[in-house]
């Protein structure tokens, strides 16, 4: 079904061809409409005689540093368990022959009609050939991002990226007990090259809302990084230890307190590398590449204002896929 990628040029002029981003000129799309009110952009709690508002928490929010590097909630153990229990199943085949090899250690699957009902390119295919039964995955897409795909459709579709790859284990994890079967957790790092490559895999699925969901913790990671840069461009330090906060002079020693490390470093090399061209390219997914591009140019520090500085609904209408009659994928329980 799926076919090797083809090379592209680089995404620099591919980009200049889009149109620049402004957060007043959105276009009139329908897109974001019932996020508007799922979504709001703060909510209330009630203490004591008064009303605190919350802020809302960015549906790309992560934090690496919470996360177990091998144990998992019995909820994503339960739903592990879940999927393989199926006999009617669709196979994803490995054409690059060393994804192949991991493949074939541990089949990566997932129930038939689950495909047929998340993905329009599958459903299309299985009604051509109802006996083919497999998905054949290029090579630039990894078992791993399978793996991770097959998690967030199945059995349920999922409204957050998972935490770990999950694979059948022989060893129980330490201190846990689980009558169907171990499971082996591997922590994932989201870095941008792990994202970009589950866009690839959702466009040719054709199942939008996750990448919908990739550009949302993009987005998280971009206003993470511009925080940070902020913070330590408002402070200076002084040869006596001194530094600048606010417009006063506040002694805090020879050295900064620690600023919690980014687990991410967002460049514009990195929105002009063959993975993005391959992106603005081909298949047609106007919302993505113009996020991509928006950020590609924000990152050069082109955007006066930033587009990708504005309320949630407006940025869902611009960068999403869904349509005023299916709410946002974050809106979903």
């Amino acid at each position: 079904m799926l076919q090797p990628g083809q090379g592209h040029e680089g995404a620099t002029a591919i980009m200049a061809t889009l149109p620049s981003a402004h957060p007043m000129q959105l276009p009139p799309s329908t897109r974001g409409e019932q996020l508007a009110e799922a979504l709001p952009h703060e909510r209330q709690i009630t203490q004591g005689n008064g009303t605190l508002k919350l802020p809302q928490v960015h549906p790309g929010w992560h934090n690496p540093d919470d996360i177990s590097s091998y144990q998992i909630s019995s909820v994503d153990r339960a739903r592990y368990h879940l999927r393989n229990r199926t006999n009617d199943v669709v196979t994803f085949h490995m054409i690059d022959k060393h994804e192949a090899d991991v493949s074939d250690h541990e089949p990566q699957f997932v129930d038939y009609d689950v495909l047929i009902a998340i993905s329009p390119a599958y459903a299309r295919s299985a009604r051509a050939n109802p006996k083919d039964t497999s998905v054949y995955i290029p090579s630039n897409i990894s078992s791993r991002t399978i793996n991770v795909f097959i998690q967030i459709i199945s059995p349920v579709c999922a409204n957050t990226l998972p935490t770990h790859y999950l694979w059948k284990s022989v060893k129980p994890a330490s201190g846990v007990y689980d009558r169907f079967g171990a499971v082996k957790a591997e922590k994932i790092e989201w870095a941008l090259d792990v994202l970009l490559e589950l866009i690839l895999l959702a466009r040719e699925m054709e199942v939008w809302w996750i990448c919908d969901m990739v550009v949302d913790r993009l987005h998280w990671m971009y206003q993470e990084q511009t925080k940070f840069q902020d913070i330590c461009a408002a402070m200076t330090v002084s040869a006596n230890g001194y530094v600048q906060i606010e417009g006063k002079q506040v002694y805090i020693g020879s050295r900064l307190p620690p600023i919690p490390a980014l687990h991410f470093n967002l460049s514009t090399d990195d929105f002009e590398s063959q993975a993005v061209a391959q992106m603005l390219t081909g298949r047609a997914d106007m919302p993505t590449a113009l996020f991509l591009a928006d950020i590609a140019r924000a990152l050069k520090g082109r955007m006066n204002p930033d587009p990708l500085d504005v309320p949630r609904n407006g940025f869902c209408a611009r960068y999403h896929h869904h349509k005023s009659s299916s709410p946002c994928y974050a809106a979903l329980p």
